[in-house]
């Protein structure tokens, strides 16, 4: 599994901003706290440059910078919440009742209703694939405080779909063609921004609170070394998406910070079921018994990352304790070859458990058969 370790990032970073805990915003000179954010995660190649939550993948900029947020959010359990939804009803297979917040109102100073939650969803389905294809809608109905959603067929994970970053509840009457003047519900409101920055400011009248850092400037930093650099510098508070071999340089360092935790992405070996040899069980068992979880963690990663037992993470209910495998056992994974046959299949898949062993990176597009090798971190530090 994927580690994730903070140098500050996506929605930790904006808690991070409002309790005015972790890293401590440095003022500048007219006097106002500014925070300066390094990341790998924001750019043109991303597909989120920009804060248009119905183009592409620009929501998750919208969400992990502060400006929007979206009816519900997924808890640690990976089980979604509410947001600006106060809870959730289904009516029948196809028809779901959403309660909103009534505290709540837009940067802009309009109120978020059920009729502006109606605008927005409509606009993200005319305009967003993805969503289309999740949420699968028919109508939606308004009435004061709550939405009523109809899909044209049985959409059982609807509200985990609502919890996507693409359904960032915006204006919709300031429109998405300026990304300065797109109007969310977060705690900042965007000043200026360009495919490499961006600048926000806190939105005086966040529904959540007191926005306790007056200005937070998010620069894309593609490049490691430079990421690096500049955190060591000074140029900026915290980090996302440091190399894994920078972190001893922070670790330790009572100047920095680091936290890390495991993520949900995976990285996996794949196998071709069409090759005849690979459709025996044993012989896919063989394979996966041979690929040394813990050495690729400990020495590929440096330890920034937990071997996979299956695809999902131990904190979902589908993850942990629920799946089990095999462990590494290189001499059982021989003996399993011997008694599933000999000859040039045996020698061929001999040759294949060799070069799974010695991958310098695990992943292959061939599918379906897969082996989760390990979810990795990504560093982050402040």
């Amino acid at each position: 599994m994927m580690k994730l370790s903070l140098l500050g990032s996506g929605l930790l970073l904006t808690a991070l901003l409002l309790n005015g805990c972790g890293p401590s915003a440095a003022p500048d000179k007219a006097g106002e706290s500014v925070f300066r954010y390094g990341t790998t995660a924001y750019g043109v190649a991303m597909e989120n440059a920009g804060m248009d939550p119905h183009e592409s993948y620009k929501g998750w900029s919208t969400l992990r910078y502060g400006v929007g947020e979206t009816l519900f959010r997924f808890n640690e359990a990976m089980q979604p919440q509410p947001w600006l939804a106060t809870g959730y009803e289904f009516l029948d297979d196809h028809t779901v009742k959403i309660t909103l917040r009534d505290d709540v109102n837009f940067s802009s100073g309009a109120r978020l209703t059920g009729a502006a939650v109606k605008a927005c969803l409509e606009d993200l389905v005319k305009r967003h694939k993805r969503a289309a294809d999740d949420l699968k809608l028919a109508s939606i109905t308004a009435d004061g405080q709550t939405v009523t959603i109809k899909s044209q067929e049985k959409v059982p994970a609807l509200i985990n779909y609502l919890c996507d970053p693409y359904g960032c509840i915006i204006d919709m009457q300031r429109g998405t063609a300026d990304d300065v003047k797109i109007s969310g519900t977060g705690p900042y409101i965007v000043q200026s921004l360009t495919p490499t920055e961006i600048v926000l400011t806190k939105n005086p009248a966040y529904w959540g609170g007191r926005v306790k850092t007056d200005k937070v400037i998010v620069r894309s930093i593609p490049d490691g070394d430079t990421l690096t650099m500049a955190l060591q510098n000074g140029e900026i508070d915290a980090t996302q998406g440091l190399p894994y071999a920078s972190l001893p340089l922070f670790t330790g360092n009572a100047k920095f910070k680091v936290a890390s935790a495991n993520t949900s992405r995976v990285f996996q070996a794949c196998l071709n079921f069409t090759t005849p040899v690979l459709q025996e069980p044993a012989v896919r068992k063989a394979i996966a018994m041979a690929i040394d979880k813990d050495k690729f963690t400990s020495v590929l990663l440096n330890g920034n990352g937990t071997p996979a037992v299956g695809p999902f993470p131990a904190n979902m209910p589908c993850g942990g304790d629920a799946v089990h495998t095999d462990a590494y056992n290189a001499e059982q994974a021989k003996k399993l070859l011997r008694e599933s046959g000999s000859g040039p299949t045996l020698t061929a898949t001999a040759t294949l458990i060799k070069t799974v062993r010695t991958l310098p990176s695990a992943g292959s597009p061939i599918r379906p058969g897969r082996s989760c090798l390990y979810w990795p971190k990504r560093p982050r530090l402040f």
